[in-house]
């Protein structure tokens, strides 16, 4: 009665071992730890909306990854970037090519200064911090609304390319700014996938030497299924 009531039959407890759900809660930190980690992909774009304006359908684009290395160490060396963004629409089995983009971004280390040209426009900024926000939210046009056959039932895609310049040279900038449409043979069709297949023949077979390219990213996003009818007009 005694050993029972002072505890001398009561038994030893024992440290617990890990259970098996912790084991996975350590698997799942460690795989976002490494997702943080992971630089971004500087030619990725978030489609922000879309609407219509003057008879043209407009997109608006978030590039909040452009400026995050390894492009801002590219560009504070005094290199150049070239930036392009080529839209596509489809409908069922059919593709229309849109609108392509092109900007080229320099920094002048003398004056301290970037600069983001287009074909028909140039913009000068004294910060880093505001050529980012310039990124986060750019409207650009798509396609003629006058071009869609029909008004229901779209997706639009766009491609983006990012390359990074290994020497501050034109590079035959201005011939690749003002070119039409690239002519590929694995350009996406009606009849062919879809998919942003397109190499660097027609930047650097016609305008550039390989060793020119410090490194290229490519990337595409598609739009949620849209009707023309339900977009805002301005």
């Amino acid at each position: 009665m005694a050993a029972e009531f002072y505890g001398g039959a009561t038994r030893r407890e024992h440290p617990r071992k890990p259970t098996q759900r912790s084991g996975w809660c350590l698997l799942v930190l460690l795989v976002g730890l490494l997702q943080v980690g992971r630089p971004q992909n500087p030619a990725t774009l978030q489609i922000l909306a879309l609407e219509i304006h003057h008879d043209t359908l407009f997109c608006r684009l978030s590039a909040a990854h452009l400026l995050d290395q390894p492009v801002e160490k590219t560009l504070l060396s005094g290199l150049p970037v070239h930036l392009e963004i080529r839209f596509n629409l489809s409908h069922s089995q059919q593709l229309i090519d849109g609108a392509t983009q092109r900007f080229r971004m320099n920094y002048d280390i003398w004056e301290d200064r970037f600069t983001v040209q287009s074909s028909d426009e140039l913009h000068d900024f004294t910060r880093l911090d505001s050529l980012r926000r310039w990124w986060r939210d750019r409207r650009l046009p798509v396609i003629s609304i006058k071009k869609l056959p029909t008004a229901e039932g779209w997706h639009l895609q766009v491609h983006s390319r990012v390359v990074l310049l290994a020497n501050s040279g034109d590079g035959g900038f201005k011939q690749w700014l003002n070119a039409g449409q690239p002519v590929e043979e694995n350009e996406p069709s009606q009849d062919r996938d879809t998919g942003f297949k397109l190499n660097l023949n027609d930047l650097i077979g016609l305008f550039l030497k390989k060793d020119q390219v410090l490194e290229s990213f490519q990337d595409q996003q598609t739009s949620n299924l849209f009707n023309l009818r339900d977009l805002p007009a301005r």
